[in-house]
């Protein structure tokens, strides 16, 4: 037995003799399952291994993969998915753990870290604009109105006069308390709002010439990250870090011991937007106001540039005119996420090589114009500086998109009220990451609730998370169960073969049909997971109908944050929901008794990054389908279905009204991955199983 070995088994305890945790913490449990974790992820850091750890809900993950850094006294980075995770890390078990059992080396007030985005912090540069956008109404127009301006200016004061981060969630929660500004604003995301006016922009960064290099708050934080032993960071910092290190361009996280890797299910998707280049036709208007300031608009320099900023202009609206006739002629094939917004692959747009072509000449003609504007600024002249860059960094990226000729990425747009984007996303990305990530750390322990994907005969399968994020096929893997008993605590309804298929004209019809027996039947909440806007509306009207006596709550009225503080109070109410619902909800209790999903979460197939992970897949001799469309649906259903059973004293049904469970050949890979509970077809068995 190693002396780390040791130390956690003192910590943990037993279920013969009590440990440590028990005699701090007063609400304590042994759990064996979070024990197994914990010498799992202690025997790798040892062995200077790698190994991803999938852990059933209610195991405990935090404590598991916390207290083997602090027993070891090793240095790591943890990185999360959601700001949730990261403030419960850094404000609740990291600082407990310090108290009670960290090293001394980890007890110095500068130990750990939390290291954010750069638009999380404070553009001491775009601090001198602030009076000029508020005489202008910049700020006014970012925030509605007028009304509050005042006071959102006093508070905004004083807060600067004693930050010693320049974190702008800081001043969010100030602004946020103040009940005058939450009653102007009625509720605004305030990190966003003021990330967009005062953050540390990438794109506008000068870096090391600005003026206020040696006093920035972003260069400070990573300053103090270096000198960190427990460094908190999110999945897509952690892998611009890793692209940065990629290509020898930049660091921005520390090297480490270990590197642990927490709702890792997420890491696949964040690793392709962090290889992705993307231009949007708002940074020409971003870079108007930059220049506009630095000028004053006038002089020659803003007569020129006004000349070249026209003529881009031009290009847009041919690019959008492009774009919409071939996007309308073609848009019974291409699809709509969100009201207002439609996003495609280009290649599926623009078929015709003549009008590829067009429009590369285009894009082309947009690059040479921001080099245009590149060649009349000045860079001996430090308010010239931020300009510059933003028109460096336009240029480079569309160079790169109208050259793209690899066969490895692809290039596709949305287009909204605001305006248009391209993106280049590559296709091979993990190649990239993996070589930076095990370059970096000796250990890196990847975890969450749903990595694997059971086979129909019951065993784990790591192959699709391995192969998405570039991990050696020998990669060491660890299945550790949850410590509820499903079989006890939940039941699982789908509906018999008659039922209609998601495509059937009748389909929502007798979803209703079913749904509202089912909620009348239970006391407590109801949470119902849409796959699309369109079922979510059709789902929300039609028991708004059919039960005009119970709260309903619909995602989009009403920020995320209220709406579901609204569902925990009222219990009895339902909310229905789609996209971030399906995850990341913690409702436990009578608050959600009955969880619905409308059909499986298979991705779009006419989503631009799911048709060009297709089209990857099928030119490296796979089958998208099983190797990509099934795994990402098992996964997503996973993620919904374990909102339900929060503790041990839960109990509830879930109802998944997709008979293609029963009917098609994947059908029994989604049995295999539902919790072992009892799964019945009719409403006489579903309402025998009473709620305690």
């Amino acid at each position: 037995m190693t002396d780390i070995t040791k130390t956690l088994q003192e910590w943990f305890g037993s279920p013969e003799k009590e440990g440590l945790f028990a005699k701090l913490f007063p609400y304590y449990e042994y759990r064996k399952q979070q024990l197994e974790m914990a010498l799992a992820i202690a025997d790798a850091i040892e062995k200077k291994e790698h190994i991803i750890v999938e852990a059933g809900t209610g195991v405990g993950k935090t404590l598991a993969y916390l207290t083997p850094i602090f027993a070891s006294g090793k240095r790591a980075v943890i990185s999360t998915a959601t700001k949730t995770l990261q403030h419960q890390l850094v404000r609740k078990d990291i600082p407990f753990l310090l108290e009670k059992v960290a090293p001394n080396h980890f007890k110095d007030k500068n130990s750990v870290c939390l290291l954010k985005g750069r638009l999380n912090y404070l553009c001491k540069r775009r601090l001198g604009r602030l009076e000029q956008e508020i005489m202008r109404g910049q700020l006014a127009q970012v925030f509605g109105n007028y009304d509050g301006l005042g006071e959102f200016i006093k508070i905004f004061r004083r807060w600067l006069r004693k930050t010693s981060t320049g974190e702008l969630s800081e001043l969010s929660i100030e602004l946020a308390s103040q009940a005058k500004l939450s009653a102007t604003y009625k509720k605004p995301n305030w990190e966003e709002m003021l990330g967009y006016v005062l953050g540390a922009s990438p794109e506008q960064c000068p870096g090391p010439r600005c003026a206020f290099f040696g006093s920035c708050f972003v260069m400070n934080a990573r300053k103090k990250a270096s000198s960190a032993k427990l460094i908190v960071v999110n999945h897509y910092l952690l892998c611009t870090d890793l692209a940065g290190k990629a290509f020898q361009a930049f660091e921005v996280i520390p090297s480490a011991d270990v590197l642990i890797i927490d709702e890792a299910h997420h890491l696949p998707d964040v690793i392709t937007r962090a290889f992705t280049v993307s231009y949007h036709s708002s940074y020409l208007a971003k870079l108007a106001e930059e220049l506009g300031f630095a000028t004053g608009r006038k002089g020659e320099v803003w007569k020129e540039y006004t000349k070249i900023e026209q003529k881009i202009i031009d290009y847009h609206d041919i690019l959008l005119g492009i774009i919409n006739q071939a996007y309308v002629s073609k848009s019974g094939d291409l699809s709509t996420v969100s009201p207002g917004e439609m996003r495609a692959n280009l290649q599926k747009v623009l078929r015709d090589s003549s009008e590829m072509s067009k429009f590369m000449d285009i894009v082309k003609a947009i690059a040479d114009g921001y080099h245009s504007i590149r060649l009349i600024l000045d860079e001996t002249k430090e308010d010239h500086l931020t300009s510059i860059t933003m028109a460096d960094g336009c240029q480079s990226v569309l160079s790169q998109l109208a050259d793209n000729q690899s066969p490895d990425s692809f290039i596709w747009f949305e287009m909204n009220d605001h305006g248009f984007s391209l993106y280049l996303t590559p296709l091979n990305a993990s190649t990239s990451v993996s070589e930076s990530l095990f370059g970096s750390y000796s250990s890196v322990i990847f975890t969450s609730a749903t990595i694997a994907v059971a086979n129909s005969g019951g065993g784990s399968n790591f192959d699709y998370f391995k192969t998405h994020v570039g991990l050696d096929p020998s990669t060491k893997t660890l299945t550790i169960g949850s410590p509820y008993s499903y079989e006890d605590q939940m039941m699982c309804f789908i509906p018999p073969i008659h039922f209609p298929m998601p495509d059937d004209p009748g389909f929502i019809d007798a979803v209703l049909q079913y749904t509202v027996p089912i909620v009348k039947s239970f006391p407590g909440g109801t949470l119902f997971l849409c796959t699309s806007y369109r079922n979510m509306k059709l789902i929300a009207d039609g028991l708004r109908k059919e039960l005009p006596d119970r709260l309903i709550l619909v995602q989009g009225e009403g920020s995320r944050s209220h709406v579901l503080e609204e569902f925990r109070v009222k219990t009895g109410s339902i909310l229905i929901a789609t996209g971030t619902f399906w995850e990341g909800i913690d409702v436990p209790g009578e608050s959600l008794q009955v969880l619905l999903i409308d059909k499986l979460p298979f991705p779009s197939p006419s989503d631009p990054l799911v048709e060009g992970r297709s089209q990857y897949i099928t030119m490296s001799g796979g089958d998208p389908f099983m190797d990509y469309y099934v795994p990402k649906m098992i996964l997503g259903l996973r993620q919904g279905i374990g909102r339900l059973i929060r503790s041990s004293r839960d109990c509830g049904v879930v109802g998944i009204f997709d008979i293609r469970i029963r009917t098609k050949g994947y059908g029994r890979w989604v049995f295999a991955n539902l919790p072992s509970c009892k799964v019945v077809e009719n409403f006489e068995e579903l309402f025998k199983f009473m709620v305690v």
